[in-house]
């Protein structure tokens, strides 16, 4: 299924049944629900696993936000992986890599856009529909932060 603008605002909130995911000129794709809840996702490969990113949903996300969301994603994926890789961690999982940061912005004090950076949905029931928010200012000051007290225990030997 090609992903375009039209088929979109078809799909989007409708029963759907046809094909689960989709691209966009195989640079990210879509998720489908059966109620027909559209999620950006992205698929990334490490250490040999294929890994699927959430980017967002297409309600709140145009497609363009989606892209640019990608590469602010990929961007911080490969830094973290760099950094594992760095630290001399053995094979480290996706997993390992999201509870290793989860951990650190525990105690960093983020706790609250924490669950948000790692793409879990915050946000259930009638809060859902009243607090719109994704918290990228928190999250970016979050990343930043971060990363700052990450790089100082990083020996790079050249």
């Amino acid at each position: 299924m090609v992903v375009t603008y039209v088929w979109l605002r078809a799909t989007q909130g409708r029963p759907y049944r046809g094909q689960v995911e989709g691209t966009h000129r195989d640079v990210f794709g879509v998720r489908v629900s059966p109620k027909g809840k559209v999620t950006w996702v992205d698929r990334v490969t490490y250490l040999g696993k294929a890994i699927r990113m959430k980017l967002g949903e297409y309600s709140t996300m145009k497609m363009s936000d989606a892209l640019r969301e990608r590469e602010k994603k990929a961007e911080l994926f490969i830094k973290l992986a760099d950094v594992i890789e760095m630290v001399g961690l053995p094979r480290a999982s996706n997993h390992d890599m999201r509870r290793t940061a989860r951990n650190i912005w525990e105690v960093k004090g983020v706790q609250n856009v924490a669950e948000t950076m790692l793409g879990h949905k915050v946000h259930r029931g009638v809060q859902s529909h009243y607090l719109d928010c994704d918290y990228l200012d928190e999250q970016r000051e979050a990343y930043e932060s971060w990363c700052k007290s990450v790089k100082p225990r990083i020996e790079v030997s050249e």
